[in-house]
């Protein structure tokens, strides 16, 4: 049985860990727009928002296939059952590889599809800005494989390890 003081100093990591996140996130928020902005002028900024929009979106296509999985795993290990989580984990890994790949697949083909020429614009539809849609929505759909990532971290209970690693990956990402 874990002692209250272990319990407290993992809460306490827990909630440094979300404040860090947040931190993160609010300052990403707030100085990106004014840089971006400055950098490329409004038009362009307007242009950025629309092919940034799609993969953004699909992000958010793992269905909760890693939080239900974090859930399973987190139970299966307090049980003792390590074998049967790294089951679920190498599930939802393979669900969410096979989601990007479609993910990914359906993309190229609205980037290169008149489609996606219509969205954007004709004078905005260059090479560059469909590359960038195509870099946009490879970077999204590896953040589903980051959630299963985390999703493992959350199971072992390392809860604030996850928040701390999933706030750095995306400060980072900013500065590339």
């Amino acid at each position: 049985m874990m002692r209250i003081g272990a319990i407290k100093g993992r809460v306490s990591l827990g909630l440094l860990a979300q404040g860090y996140s947040r931190i993160v996130t609010i300052v990403i928020q707030l100085v990106s727009v004014p840089i971006l902005i400055g950098h490329w002028g409004l038009e362009q900024y307007g242009v950025w928002l629309l092919i940034s929009a799609v993969p953004v979106y699909l992000s958010l296509a793992d269905l909760g296939f890693a939080q239900v999985g974090a859930s399973d795993m987190t139970m299966r290990i307090a049980r003792g059952d390590r074998d049967g989580a790294q089951v679920s984990y190498h599930t939802i890994f393979a669900i969410n590889c096979l989601i990007g790949a479609i993910g990914l697949a359906a993309a190229l083909g609205f980037i290169l599809s008149p489609l996606s020429v219509q969205l954007i614009g004709p004078d905005h539809a260059t090479q560059s800005v469909r590359l960038a849609m195509l870099v946009l929505t490879a970077h999204a759909l590896f953040s589903l494989l980051q959630g299963v990532i985390g999703a493992g971290m959350r199971a072992e209970g390392q809860f604030a390890l996850m928040a701390t690693f999933i706030a750095t990956t995306r400060l980072l990402t900013l500065w590339q």
